[in-house]
């Protein structure tokens, strides 16, 4: 699973020929979807741009989306599905979009990625899945963006405590939650470069502890704070994506794949595993 940018329709230069109708569509840069892949799922898409800390919505920032897991390269040489500007209240879309090929769709389903750049937020990263097999709506995406001083502040504090790269790397803020979406406290967290294990990360120099007030917890705490957040930098085999899980006492987070790129802030949640 690996990112993959791909390409959207667009007309551009300044010529006054126009395309016959029944003109061929132009072929992909290379390594990028084709037009005709593109165009066998249709989407909706809609959202909302949040500040990380106090859940305002962040107005003017700029959305970018994109196909994400499929393969490698963040964000890539390919042009966006779409780019969009969040309004007043943060919100961007609706808006249809061509997000093809269908394959695999009914049995796995396929992922975009929104990144989020621009007024005064992070390089945010977030993404959504789709299992539709030719047309749908997504659900409204809630992206909710670190600002950049805030960013910068966690990766000076980074650095303080001994994180290799801390200023450039790309981290994963991961959100453990309860059931009701509720914030949870006291989860150790775990990441792996494979989907079938799971490794203790080393506090200060892999993974700090979001403190209530979106600012770094003290390097003692060694669990998540009220506000249930870990940030982690961690590189495994694989350079674009690690798998986080938490533990509380008999309580799971399951593994949940977790993009990493250079200079962005890859935003994940997770519920806790019911009880069996």
């Amino acid at each position: 699973m690996r990112l993959a940018i791909v390409v959207m329709l667009a007309a551009c230069g300044e010529s006054d020929v126009q395309p016959s109708p029944d003109a061929a569509p132009p072929d992909a840069p290379a390594g990028c979807t084709s037009p005709q892949e593109l165009a066998e799922v249709r989407l909706t898409i809609s959202g909302v741009v949040r500040d990380f800390t106090s859940g305002a919505p962040v107005a003017g920032a700029t959305v970018d989306v994109a196909r994400a897991w499929s393969t490698r390269g963040f964000p890539g040489t390919c042009p966006m599905l779409a780019t969009l500007t969040a309004d007043a209240e943060g919100r961007f879309g609706p808006i249809e979009i061509d997000a093809g090929p269908k394959e695999g769709l009914i049995s796995n389903g396929q992922f975009l990625v929104f990144l989020v750049h621009g007024a005064g937020v992070a390089q945010t990263a977030s993404d959504a899945k789709f299992t539709c097999s030719r047309a749908c709506t997504l659900a409204p995406h809630t992206i909710r963006a670190p600002s950049a001083e805030l960013a910068t502040r966690w990766r000076a504090d980074l650095a303080a405590t001994g994180m290799p790269d801390a200023a450039t790397r790309g981290l994963v803020a991961f959100s453990f939650e309860e059931l009701d979406d509720a914030a949870a406290p006291n989860v150790e967290a775990f990441a792996s470069g494979s989907p079938f294990s799971a490794l203790p990360l080393v506090i200060g120099t892999q993974v700090r502890y979001v403190a209530a007030d979106g600012e770094l917890a003290p390097i003692a705490d060694v669990r998540t704070s009220a506000r249930g957040v870990a940030v982690i930098g961690i590189n495994f085999t694989d350079p674009d994506a690690i798998y986080v899980s938490g533990r509380r006492g008999a309580d799971h987070w399951l593994q949940t794949g977790s993009i990493v790129a250079p200079g962005w802030i890859f935003i994940e949640d997770r519920n806790v595993s019911p009880p069996m």
